[in-house]
């Protein structure tokens, strides 16, 4: 493992298969994202595995010292 620069935080990273080790990453957050106007909702397209391809709603872990509000926000703009 070799730490690399990964969404903003220096991670331990498998130089031979790419595998990046989050830190506990025990807690989830999902936000269902809506257009009043037209009742319609966001949906993101994954862009790696597991699931690349699939379709779904914004969200991801919450990293230590980050609070659940702010991860949706981070995560929001990380997907669209």
């Amino acid at each position: 493992m070799e730490l690399r620069e990964e969404s903003e935080r220096l991670r331990p990273v498998c130089p031979r298969c790419g595998y990046v080790h989050y830190f506990a990453p025990q807690i989830a957050a999902v936000a269902i994202v809506t257009r009043d106007a037209d009742e319609k909702f966001l949906l993101v397209q994954r862009g790696e595995n597991p699931g690349k391809g699939l379709w779904g709603l914004p969200g991801g872990f919450v990293e230590m010292g980050e609070t659940v509000h702010d991860a949706l926000a981070r995560e929001i703009l990380e997907e669209t």
